[in-house]
């Protein structure tokens, strides 16, 4: 908490300041200081829950930050907008999620594919950094782009022309409310998928029929949903009360893809945190198990 109540000080404090001088590098430095610090505070809360730091040291997370910071540059800003300019915005919003989700899981990927962090704790955590650099990278650019009105308008006429309170108003909403989304697509991806191969003896899994078809599901829904979250911005473009609708759903997915990332990575609970961390972090089945026993023995 100590991690996410100082990113808040320091995000009112660099708004207090944007507001003052109108320097976009500050609202830019700003977004990138804040967003780190939630990423971390979100990272040790996992990190807690899952003993994390028992099978990834710190250096390993910022190496794989800095590695999907870099492909989002070079890749899946690139792609996005080519598509945008060769097909319109509504593609370019049907397609992010796939071309997001791929470049974000790249990183995670190669080194599974090396023979590096199978284990699915392990998976999980540079899964999350994964998402981390992109959530940190992307919510600094759209600083730029939201001062300059550089960025695509969703629903395709001119970008509005941006004020002080509106920049300040659209990133403080990426970072709690959007950015977040991005470790919580991938971490559950992982969560699924490195288990999956775990569980049915990777590397033999993921070439064969065992594991790897669930693993694949679990990419690809947060591909759809991703993209899905994306398009619903453009729903209420000629309707207030469509917009809302919208906005109100995709408010309720933070909360949905939260609950999912949890009920997927509390399967690879450690055993010794068995009793330690809250009910909702306990493996399913065995929470259920070890009532019954309770229930037998004072029977």
């Amino acid at each position: 908490m100590w991690f996410a109540l100082g990113s808040l000080v320091l995000l009112v404090a660099g708004c207090l300041v944007f507001y003052a001088t109108g320097s976009v590098n500050v609202m830019a430095l700003t977004s990138f200081l804040a967003m780190s610090g939630i990423c971390w505070a979100f990272y040790r809360f996992a990190a807690r829950r899952l003993a994390l730091d028992d099978v990834v040291g710190a250096l390993p997370l910022v190496t794989v930050m800095a590695a999907t910071a870099g492909a989002v540059i070079l890749i899946a800003s690139n792609v996005n907008t080519a598509i945008i300019d060769i097909a319109g915005i509504r593609t370019g919003l049907a397609t992010v999620g796939f071309i997001e989700e791929s470049t974000k899981l790249l990183v995670p990927l190669t080194l599974l594919a090396f023979g590096r962090y199978a284990d699915p704790r392990a998976g999980i955590a540079i899964a999350l950094a994964s998402g981390f650099g992109f959530a940190i990278i992307e919510a600094t650019q759209y600083a730029y782009s939201e001062a300059t009105a550089s960025g695509p308008n969703q629903c395709g006429g001119e970008v509005s022309r941006p004020t002080v309170e509106s920049v300040i108003r659209a990133q403080v909403y990426r970072i709690f409310l959007v950015e977040p989304m991005h470790w919580l697509w991938t971490g559950f991806a992982a969560a699924v998928a490195w288990r999956l191969w775990h569980l049915y003896s990777w590397p033999r899994a993921m070439c064969g029929r065992k594991g790897t078809p669930g693993a694949a599901g679990a990419i690809l829904l947060v591909m759809v949903v991703h993209s899905l979250n994306d398009s619903s911005a453009a729903l209420g473009c000629d309707n207030a009360s469509v917009a809302f609708l919208a906005q109100v759903f995709r408010w309720a997915l933070v909360i949905a893809m939260y609950q999912l990332f949890k009920v997927a990575a509390r399967k690879s609970t450690p055993p010794q945190l068995i009793g330690v961390v809250s009910k909702g972090w306990t493996p399913h089945r065995l929470r259920t198990y070890t009532r019954q026993r309770a229930f037998a023995n004072e029977d």
